[in-house]
């Protein structure tokens, strides 16, 4: 399934763009979404990738103490994840907003 197609599924945007973002040590990629819903970050890697899998588990252990950026859909038979897109700022920046 296509990033666009992923998107009108899981949150119901109506338009969309996507910009290929640079990525981390890791095999997963990176895209920004700007949407009329708002800006997400969306994370890719191969089927059942564990590096998903574990972030969002730690998210949500994390989440229970510190808040961080919101996990809005994951798949991890496709391996993907939209969250918040918190570009330019800190975690503790995010953290005060929630």
């Amino acid at each position: 399934m296509e990033i666009i197609e992923i998107f009108k599924k899981e949150l119901d945007v109506k338009e969309i763009e996507i910009e290929t973002l640079c990525g981390d040590a890791s095999s997963r990629r990176y895209y920004k979404a700007k949407t009329d819903k708002g800006e997400f970050v969306f994370c890719q890697e191969n089927p059942n990738g564990q590096q998903s899998i574990d972030f969002v588990r730690m998210t949500e252990i994390v989440n229970k103490h510190l808040k961080c950026p919101r996990v809005y859909s994951f798949d991890s038979s496709v391996s993907y994840i939209i969250q918040d897109c918190i570009e330019g700022e800190s975690l503790n920046t995010v953290s005060s907003k929630r």
